[in-house]
C-alpha cells in the first residue's frame, strides 16, 4: 500500500496498477473466517463507518469491501480500519459513495 502511494505520488504518473503480491509465512497466516470476523468488529468499533451499509468477503486473506455509502470518508476509514489487520494480504475497496 505505501509502494503504491508512493509510486502515484511521483510527479507525472498519472495511473497506477499495483501488481504487488504479498505472501506471508505460515506462521503469520489467519483463516479468511478470523480475519471476516475481526474486520467486521473492527468496522463496528469504528464511529466513522455505517458498519451495517458496509458488506466483507475474505478469501486467501484478500479482504474486499462492498456497500454504499455516502461520504468518502466513510469509505476511506473501512479501508483503514481493516488495511492493518493481522493476516490481511491486500484490500479491494468496491464501496460505493452516493451522493444523497
Amino acid at each position: 500500500r505505501a509502494a503504491a502511494k508512493d509510486a502515484h505520488d511521483v510527479e507525472g504518473v498519472y495511473e497506477l496498477i499495483d501488481e504487488v503480491a504479498v505472501r506471508l509465512l505460515d506462521t503469520e497466516r489467519r483463516d479468511d473466517a478470523d480475519i471476516r470476523g475481526v474486520a467486521l468488529q473492527s468496522l463496528m468499533w469504528d464511529v466513522e463507518v455505517p458498519a451495517e451499509s458496509v458488506g466483507v468477503k475474505v478469501k486467501e486473506g484478500w479482504v474486499t469491501l462492498s456497500g454504499e455509502v455516502s461520504e468518502q470518508f466513510e469509505s476511506d476509514a473501512a479501508y483503514d480500519d481493516v488495511a492493518h489487520l493481522h493476516g490481511v494480504v491486500g484490500v479491494s475497496n468496491d464501496i460505493r459513495v452516493i451522493s444523497l
